[in-house]
C-alpha cells in the first residue's frame, strides 16, 4: 500500500495547490484484519420498493 500526506503549497488565484510532504510503503501480506460485513447496491434498487425493499415511510416534509 501507498499512503500519501498531502498539504496546501499554495493558492494560485482560486485553485489551491497541493503537494505531498511525506509518503509510507507498506507491507500489507502479514497484516491482521477484522471483517466488515458490507452490502453493495444502489439508489434504483435501494428505494425503488422492489427488488426486496420495503418502504416503511415516506412523505414531504413541510416548511423546509
Amino acid at each position: 500500500m501507498i499512503s500519501y500526506e498531502i498539504h496546501l503549497f499554495r493558492r494560485k488565484g482560486d485553485e489551491n495547490i497541493y503537494k505531498c510532504k511525506h509518503y509510507k510503503i507498506l507491507s500489507l501480506e502479514i497484516l491482521s484484519l477484522d471483517v466488515k460485513y458490507e452490502f453493495n447496491s444502489d439508489n434504483n434498487r435501494l428505494y425503488s420498493g422492489k427488488d426486496g425493499t420495503i418502504i416503511l415511510a415516506e412523505g414531504e416534509i413541510d416548511n423546509f
